[in-house]
């Protein structure tokens, strides 16, 4: 078995092991799937917000060591409200780099692809490729879905978002490099989105999208109505009857 290695964010600095539960949930999702591909998880990174070493790296890691993030990466969230923590560790510091190449912004607020991304969406999704989304909604099973939506380039004119709550996740996988091991991202806006995204992977679409961890770096995409009809569901067996829709799916 190949060992799989677990890298951790955390949404607030006095109360990390919360955050750590919810996120451990959707990573339990995705075990499966990394399972049959040979991987056993190994460790963990835990990347506390109050880290006082942020030069070494605990991991030596070898050429089929796979790094996976199940938290939405803290690109652009300075400012912002509701914000993941950056640590300014080595680590984290060359993961957010290398998911700089994929969007320009990246919040709990915003995400804004970059212009090689975008220029690949369909024309009649090309309004996705930058989203602003709802931070606080009134009811909890309302997380993060869309508030206005607009074409790349085209920012100043956003239109507000008029359909059904609907959110968006993403899956992105890199080849090892120089600095990096392979590295799965798996995550929505929000943690609620990120979970539903995961059980949704786990009941079959990563089958349908044919994901290969031994295969080139890949950029997915999916957009899902994100609102649950239970206020308090026991499980996740809702997330069977909500149909997702790949809007993006290219080699990087």
């Amino acid at each position: 078995m190949k060992n799989l290695i677990r890298f951790q964010y955390f949404t607030t600095a006095e109360s990390p092991l919360m955050h750590q539960i919810r996120d451990s949930a959707i990573f339990i999702e995705l075990t499966p799937m990394l399972y049959e591909q040979g991987y056993l998880y190994k460790d963990g990174f835990y990347n506390y917000p109050k880290l006082e070493d942020t030069e070494s790296c605990p991991f030596i890691f070898g050429c089929d060591d796979l790094l996976v993030l199940t938290t939405r990466p803290p690109l652009t969230d300075k400012h912002q409200r509701r914000i993941i923590y950056q640590t300014g560790h080595i680590l984290e510091r060359k993961l957010l780099a290398q998911v700089g190449t994929c969007f320009l912004g990246l919040s709990r607020k915003i995400m804004l692809l970059r212009k090689s991304l975008a220029m690949k969406l369909s024309q009649e999704r090309k309004n996705r490729a930058a989203i602003t989304f709802f931070v606080n909604r009134t009811l909890s099973n309302q997380s993060a879905g869309y508030q206005q939506i607009s074409e790349f380039g085209r920012e100043k004119d956003y239109v507000n978002w008029e359909g059904n709550m609907t959110s968006c996740a993403f899956l992105m996988y890199f080849r090892e490099t120089d600095e990096l091991p392979k590295v799965l991202y798996v995550f929505g806006i929000g943690g609620q989105e990120g979970l539903i995204f995961a059980r949704m992977l786990k009941n079959g679409l990563c089958r349908e999208l044919n994901f290969d961890l031994n295969g080139p770096s890949r950029f997915v995409m999916v957009e899902f109505p994100c609102e649950i009809k239970e206020k308090f569901p026991v499980s996740l067996e809702f997330v069977k009857s909500i149909k997702p829709e790949v809007i993006l799916d290219t080699a990087l």
